[in-house]
């Protein structure tokens, strides 16, 4: 009964408002859970993910289950596990607020860097 099926919500809009999230470990949603300072559960499938669930656990911002052992129950568990555990949160806030301060200390560097290249006359190329 609570759950909703959306065709797409923004991570923004979406990790202000939430405890924990389920994910493969993309870097996208890794780094926009933790920027929200949300403790992440990753089952990572390829690439990245791997390198993502396993720096998770490392700095305490999270928990890695692997496909093989990947189950309702263990899911569940691991879930609540990031729900009950403070220090989960705390460090995913502790990142949050390195993130912040990097964006602090930026200085409008990407501002600047844009203003440097050809396109930046024509406005911001939309990919």
């Amino acid at each position: 009964a609570n759950v909703q099926i959306r065709p797409w919500v923004s991570h923004r809009d979406l990790f202000a408002r939430t405890a924990a999230v389920v994910t493969t470990g993309g870097s996208s949603t890794v780094r926009q859970a933790l920027a929200f300072g949300v403790p992440v559960l990753a089952v990572p499938l390829e690439w990245d993910q791997l390198e993502n669930g396993a720096r998770l656990e490392h700095c305490g911002a999270g928990i890695r289950l692997t496909r093989g052992q990947c189950t309702a129950a263990r899911i569940r568990a691991a879930v609540n596990s990031l729900l009950a555990n403070p220090g989960y949160r705390h460090h995913a806030s502790r990142i949050q607020a390195s993130f912040e301060r990097a964006e602090q200390n930026s200085g409008g560097a990407l501002e600047r860097l844009e203003a440097l290249t050809p396109t930046a006359a024509a406005g911001r190329v939309q990919c």
